[in-house]
């Protein structure tokens, strides 16, 4: 299968989903239960759209834990890190994509987590993203430089290798409603 063939598929099988409320709030749990999350002060959270894993209510709860939250923001051909300081001033982006009225940009170095989106996921934590390359490109600066994780719904786990290139970097752990990968 073919990158966007891939793409196509899973983006169907996530769109057809019913429980997705439920099912994110199961991934939320693993999540705030991994030594990784429970250590870090800053994390990089995506705002989710309507098909993903729900991140609100993660984002949420990760204030009142009192954890500093960072987020994308689509500038060009860029993706910038802005803090956001809270879930009320939001307006609509590129690609219809939640992020903040104003920006805030952080440095990639106060990162202590990042939680990254994906179209799909396989065994080895290899990542399908939306075919743009801004996490792409992203990863390729912070890999290694903090634990990255995945989150996706059960139905966006390839049981075969996904197709990849050289520039596209696995993840350190993927997290679904039923499991921990990685």
């Amino acid at each position: 299968m073919k990158k966007e063939e891939a793409r196509i598929f899973f983006r169907q099988r996530r769109k057809a989903l019913s429980k997705k409320e439920e099912k994110s709030k199961k991934i939320k749990e693993r999540l705030f239960s991994l030594p990784e999350f429970k250590k870090a002060k800053t994390i990089l959270f995506y705002l989710s759209t309507l098909s993903e894993v729900g991140t609100l209510e993660m984002i949420k709860e990760a204030f009142e834990e009192g954890k500093e939250i960072a987020v994308p923001v689509v500038k060009g051909d860029n993706m910038i890190i802005s803090e956001l300081e809270n879930l009320s001033k939001l307006k609509v982006g590129a690609f219809g994509i939640l992020e903040p009225e104003e920006e805030r940009p952080l440095s990639p170095r106060k990162i202590e987590l990042a939680i990254i989106p994906g179209v799909a996921f396989d065994e080895t934590c290899a990542r399908l993203g939306q075919g743009k390359g801004y996490y792409d490109r992203f990863l390729a600066e912070i890999k290694g430089k903090m634990p990255l994780i995945g989150l996706c719904f059960e139905a966006q786990i390839s049981a075969k290798r996904l197709p990849g290139e050289d520039r596209d970097l696995p993840l350190d752990k993927v997290i679904t409603e039923k499991r921990v990968i990685g």
